[in-house]
């Protein structure tokens, strides 16, 4: 039966008990959205703190799919056709007997408001009395309790027994100077990106917040969630333990090129240039700005970026010793 949106009438008569076609926009109905078939899924359940949808699409995943509550306390969810049929990205995955079908089985996972802590995503509802966990910079804190309320004392240490706190590394090139936003990292479903460490320095996570390969991302969540995103971000140190060549020389020799280009100015009668020093410092902040957008990694493990340094200052010593090595017994 396909979905019949609900009017207002239609919503009253069902919570005074005087409906008799609740079935027409509660269950799971097939409905025509953008030109595309979708699922939408509605459940009436207005005590609780979150609903989400679950089943062998998502490998039963409690919190991977949340639904949005009304104003009525009718949840609701809409899904494309195509994850509960075998298409050529998933074969792979459902290619056991009987997937077809089980592809099409679904419940609703209803937390209510007994204490259980969840994660929170965009479509949460805050109630009174609500306990948060807020992680956010020290000039903010002031911010946040002047809107949500004071801070209180209180153990997190529930939280391992429902969910994981882990620490990913970006290795996936793919995903380098994407936000996280673009890369769906930033919707909550059924996980937090709490922090992004970023050569020492803590980041916290937004949705136009860049990743780079070699940042350290905070993730709170379910345990298969987070391994889901394991996989997306990489997560392999074998991948950071071959230094990137390409763009050091690449930066050595465009820098050499720029710090050799005469500037000009009004009064001053001889030419600037950024020589030797300046211009492969300036390449260097353009490259590990801009770097992602050409696909360049730019990270270099810490042993490569000491043994550069090494060298570089050997090479310099080199060059002031040779130079001022020449007239060094005429001056004695």
């Amino acid at each position: 039966m396909w979905y019949h949106p609900p009017d207002a009438a239609a919503r009253e008569q069902f919570h005074q008990g005087l409906s008799d076609c609740a079935y027409a926009f509660l269950g799971a109905h097939p409905v025509w959205q953008n030109e595309k078939l979708n699922w939408h899924f509605a459940v009436w359940a207005p005590n609780a703190r979150q609903v989400c949808v679950t089943g062998e699409f998502c490998q039963w995943e409690r919190q991977a799919y949340p639904m949005a509550k009304q104003y009525d306390g009718i949840w609701e969810l809409r899904l494309p056709d195509a994850l509960f049929t075998i298409t050529d990205e998933n074969r792979a995955q459902f290619s056991y007997p009987g997937a077809a079908e089980k592809l099409r089985t679904y419940k609703y996972a209803i937390c209510g408001a007994d204490g259980e802590i969840v994660v929170p995503s965009p479509d949460s509802v805050l109630t009174l009395n609500d306990k948060i966990l807020v992680i956010t910079a020290k000039r903010d804190v002031k911010a946040v309790e002047a809107f949500i309320g004071e801070k209180i004392d209180m153990s997190w240490d529930r939280l391992k027994a429902y969910m994981a706190a882990r620490r990913i590394m970006v290795t996936n090139a793919s995903v380098n100077g994407k936000t996280l936003y673009r890369l769906g990292l930033y919707d909550g479903l059924g996980f937090n990106i709490t922090r992004v460490n970023r050569a020492g320095i803590d980041l916290v996570a937004h949705r136009d917040l860049s990743l780079q390969i070699g940042d350290r991302v905070t993730i709170v969540g379910s345990e298969s969630a987070i391994n889901n995103i394991e996989k997306k971000l990489g997560n392999s140190m074998t991948n950071l333990r071959h230094p990137n060549i390409v763009p050091i020389f690449l930066g050595i020799f465009l820098g050499v090129f720029v710090g050799s280009i005469p500037f000009h100015f009004p009064g001053i009668p001889q030419a600037v240039k950024l020589g030797l020093a300046g211009g492969p410092l300036v390449v260097a902040i353009l490259l590990g700005r801009f770097g992602y957008k050409l696909n360049l990694a730019t990270y270099t493990t810490v042993s490569a970026n000491l043994m550069i340094r090494e060298f570089g200052i050997a090479l310099f010593l080199a060059g002031v010793g040779l130079g001022a090595g020449e007239g060094f017994l005429d001056t004695v």
